[in-house]
C-alpha cells in the first residue's frame, strides 16, 4: 500500500470513527467528545527515539518503535527504516474546555465524564485501527491497547513511567512540543488525547517545524507565562517543572472523589490545560485550522 493510501485509510478510519456514536458523552448524551483530530508521522528509524531512552527524558526503559514491534510481533522480520510511527491528537470539545476553564479548586464533572468516556473510546478507536491495517496487509501495532506488553512502572526519578510515551511519539511526528506541565502544546492546544500507532510501511514524516522539547511554551521561550503553575490547587507544577507525585496525589484523592459523588469512578483534572494560553492553540498563534487531517 503507498503512503498516500495508508494515510488516506488512517484519516478516513478516524474520522469514521468520529462520527460514530461511540464518540459519545453518555448513551443518552450524544455530545461529542472530540470534534477533531490531527494527523502526523515520523520515521521508526528517527534518531530521537533512541534519545527518549535518556535519563533525563523517559528513562532506560523506554523502547524505540523497532524494539517495541519486535516484542508484539516477534515472526515479522524488520528494520527501523521499515517502521512508521502514526501518531494523533483528539482535542477536547470546547464545551469541556468551557466549563473546565471556569474551575480553579476542583475539576468539572464533565471533564472527568469525557475522561472516562474518552479512554473507552480512544482505545476501542486504536484497536480497531490496528485490526483494519493488520487486516489489509500492513502490519500494525497500537501500543496502548496491549498492556500486557507496554507495561508501566515505579521510577525512582520520573515517579511513573512506561515502556513507550504517546507524547514523546507525537513530538517526534511534528505534532507538537512540550510544556512547563509536561503537556504537550499542539496547533490544537493541550487540552486533549494523543495516541499512536506502529506499523511496517514507510509513510512520509511530517517535518518538525521546531528544535527544542519546550519551542511552543512561553515559559521556556522568555518567562512570560506559568499559567499552568497558577491554575495547578496543588502546587503540583513550578519552575522546576510537574511533580508527578503531588499530582497523582491529587487525581486518586480528591478529584476521585468528586467524580466518584457524580455517579463514576476516574482520576482527572485537566486544569492545567484548561484556562492557559496554549489550551487550544500553540501560545500567540491563531486556533487550530487544520482539520481531521496530517499537518
Amino acid at each position: 500500500m503507498k503512503d498516500k493510501d495508508i494515510r488516506a485509510v488512517v484519516k478516513n478510519y478516524i474520522c469514521g470513527m468520529l462520527d460514530s456514536p461511540l464518540n459519545s458523552l453518555g448513551e443518552k448524551n450524544h455530545t461529542p467528545i472530540y470534534e477533531n483530530v490531527l494527523l502526523g508521522a515520523a520515521s521508526g528509524a528517527d534518531s530521537l527515539f533512541e534519545s527518549f531512552s535518556a535519563p533525563d527524558a523517559c528513562g532506560a526503559q523506554h523502547c524505540t518503535p523497532l524494539a517495541l514491534f519486535r516484542r508484539a510481533m516477534p515472526k515479522t522480520s524488520c528494520r527501523a527504516q521499515d517502521l512508521s510511527v502514526i501518531c494523533w491528537v483528539l482535542p477536547q470539545s470546547a464545551e469541556t474546555r468551557r466549563e473546565n476553564r471556569a474551575q480553579s479548586e476542583l475539576p468539572a464533572p464533565r471533564w472527568g465524564l469525557a475522561k472516562l468516556r474518552g479512554e473507552k473510546f480512544y482505545i476501542k478507536m486504536g484497536r480497531a485501527l490496528e485490526q483494519r491495517l493488520n487486516s489489509g496487509g500492513i502490519p500494525a501495532f497500537f501500543p496502548m491497547g496491549h498492556p500486557e506488553i507496554v507495561k508501566r512502572f515505579s521510577d525512582d526519578r520520573l515517579f511513573l513511567s512506561s515502556f513507550w510515551s504517546e507524547r514523546h511519539a507525537c513530538f517526534a511526528a511534528g505534532l507538537g512540543t512540550f510544556g512547563l506541565c509536561d503537556g504537550l502544546i499542539t496547533p490544537a492546544g493541550k487540552a486533549h488525547r494523543c495516541g499512536s500507532i506502529i506499523v511496517k510501511a514507510r509513510v512520509t514524516p511530517t517535518p518538525r517545524t521546531y528544535l527544542g522539547l519546550h519551542d511552543y511554551c512561553p515559559y521556556f521561550t522568555n518567562k512570560s507565562c506559568g499559567t499552568c503553575a497558577k491554575r495547578c490547587p496543588v502546587e503540583a507544577i513550578s519552575e522546576s517543572g510537574h511533580n508527578k507525585e503531588k499530582c497523582h496525589t491529587f487525581l486518586h484523592g480528591e478529584a476521585a472523589a468528586l467524580f466518584h459523588a457524580n455517579g463514576f469512578d476516574v482520576s482527572a483534572c485537566g486544569l492545567c490545560q484548561t484556562g492557559v494560553p496554549c489550551e487550544d492553540r500553540i501560545p500567540g498563534g491563531a486556533f487550530c485550522s487544520v482539520v481531521r487531517d496530517f499537518i
